[in-house]
């Protein structure tokens, strides 16, 4: 459990260190802030996430998924309300960064995964 928490916020630091550099409007003041920022995602995405995510379900399914995009870059928003030190300057760098975080995520959570040998085959 810890383990996994651990990783979490290593990867959400990673990702957030890739958006910072892409875009002007994302700063963090140190590397203690950053892996800070990257746990505080984490307990974001985990609590808040999910109701965010079925008050917006009809949005969402009419959007054909995109909104989620938009109820990514929120959650950007709030851990920037959240954290003092993180900053994210606008909703546009939000949605651009809410982008980067969630490719990277993706990128190193499959990197990170243990059980990727042990899947199934799709079909038989």
């Amino acid at each position: 459990m810890l383990g996994r928490l651990i990783a979490t916020m290593v990867v959400n630091a990673a990702a957030i260190w890739v958006a910072a550099a892409i875009f002007d409007g994302i700063t963090y003041s140190s590397l203690t802030n950053l892996l800070l920022t990257g746990l505080v995602l984490g307990v974001v995405n985990f609590l808040v996430r999910p109701v965010v995510k079925i008050l917006t379900l009809p949005i969402t399914i009419v959007t054909l998924g995109l909104w989620l995009i938009v109820v990514n870059a929120a959650m950007l928003l709030l851990t920037s309300w959240l954290v003092s030190g993180f900053a994210v300057n606008g909703i546009l760098t939000a949605l651009g960064g809410a982008v980067v975080i969630g490719a990277v995520n993706w990128v190193l959570s499959g990197i990170m995964r243990r059980d990727g040998a042990k899947r199934r085959p799709l079909t038989r």
